[in-house]
């Protein structure tokens, strides 16, 4: 994939030791108690059962598996006519309409923090726990000039069911920062870290545009949306 001035051409071992060497980091700064939520894309049509793998990965690491969540797309994929081979079964293919949402945690499965801290309604929760979302697909990636992002509504969810206000969120492949920009939406502290330069630019004006627009003070500064730094891995 073309990602801005970087194009990621590596084979799939190459490709899973740098997601690893990302994961282990993330595992050594996590609080004990806290979360980490993967997104995967299934890789079909290469064959290849990505999100089995990456859930072996932080296995390996000595997380603890919370839960999958499914995301449909509301059948996103099925417009594609890739069909293998059509009308017969000597080798279809098989579409997906899905991703999935991979959810650890650190040590223990409990998450320790103030009630008055809680933001999620018992709407949302009961709605949020049974764990397959329909949710569109985001629909403005012309728009931020990025290949791949989801909708402001998965992470909107996952911070609200998964941490408390005041937490730090991190994300290291925060793209066009739609991550960090829910998180400060949410009253949360954020990290965003990405290889593009451009992406972090983007990131920090969408924050800014939304402080303009919602008129709010500034009280809730980033940590940090790093250039080229920290984990500086894009794949």
């Amino acid at each position: 994939m073309e990602y801005d001035n970087h194009i990621d051409e590596i084979n799939f071992d190459e490709y899973f030791e740098k997601l690893f060497a990302v994961w282990r980091e993330c595992k050594r700064i996590l609080k004990s108690g806290g979360r980490i939520c993967v997104n995967v894309q299934p890789l079909h049509s290469a064959y290849i059962p990505t999100h089995h793998i990456i859930s072996n990965q932080l296995l390996k690491l000595g997380l603890l598996f919370k839960c999958e969540i499914l995301w449909d797309k509301h059948n996103y994929n099925a417009k594609y006519t890739a069909w293998g081979s059509w009308k017969s079964p000597s080798m279809p293919y098989c579409k997906t309409t899905w991703e999935f949402i991979e959810v650890f945690c650190k040590d223990t499965q409990k998450k320790v923090g103030d009630k008055e801290n809680i933001d999620i309604t018992g709407d949302e929760f009961k709605k949020w726990t049974t764990i397959k979302w329909d949710i569109m697909p985001e629909t403005r990636m012309k728009e931020f000039e990025h290949p791949a992002m989801f909708p402001e509504e998965i992470p909107y969810r996952l911070i609200k069911l998964l941490s408390y206000k005041g937490d730090i969120v991190l994300d290291p492949f925060n793209g066009a920062g739609t991550t960090t920009l829910v998180a400060r939406k949410l009253g949360r502290k954020y990290i965003g870290i990405d290889i593009s330069e451009k992406y972090c630019n983007i990131g920090e004006n969408r924050i800014k545009e939304y402080e303009r627009q919602s008129r709010l003070p500034s009280f809730l500064e980033p940590i940090a949306i790093n250039k080229n730094g920290g984990i500086k891995i894009k794949v």
